[in-house]
């Protein structure tokens, strides 16, 4: 009977394990789906943005983002028009978005920024540096 009982309750414990992991990747894929539903609707901004814990939001105040469904991304300010990409994919078993600019300050969001949770308002993306370990943390919020 002990055997019995140890079986059981070693095969709850393993089946609860797995449920856990798969409830990880499905908020993953449905945070994936929406970002990727989502973004290309509206206009955007930069609601928050941390550099190694470091809050560095204000270097893109005034921006207004627009992704294109050609995977093109405009970020104006006043008078001023930066071009940029963006795409979104699974890299590692990650859901991801990779953007791309070329001038400062918006280089900095140049990342491939994991999908942490996405919905029809905001986007949250995280990225974990290769070189140092750092971990920045963007969010795009609808305007």
């Amino acid at each position: 009977m002990k055997n019995s009982v140890k079986i059981f309750v070693t095969a709850v414990l393993i089946g609860s394990a797995g449920l856990q992991s798969c409830t990880k990747e499905k908020q993953q894929e449905i945070a994936y789906k929406l970002a990727e539903n989502y973004i290309n609707e509206g206009k955007w901004k930069v609601s928050s943005f941390k550099e190694d814990d470091k809050d560095e939001t204000g270097h893109f105040d005034g921006y207004v983002f627009v992704f294109n469904t050609d995977n093109t991304v405009t970020a104006t300010k006043g008078n001023s028009t930066v071009k940029g990409t963006w795409s979104t994919g699974t890299d590692n078993s990650k859901t991801k978005m990779n953007i791309n600019f070329s001038s400062a300050p918006l280089d900095e969001l140049s990342e491939d920024w994991i999908i942490v949770n996405g919905s029809k308002s905001s986007i949250e993306l995280k990225h974990v540096s290769g070189g140092d370990g750092g971990t920045d943390y963007l969010t795009f919020q609808k305007i």
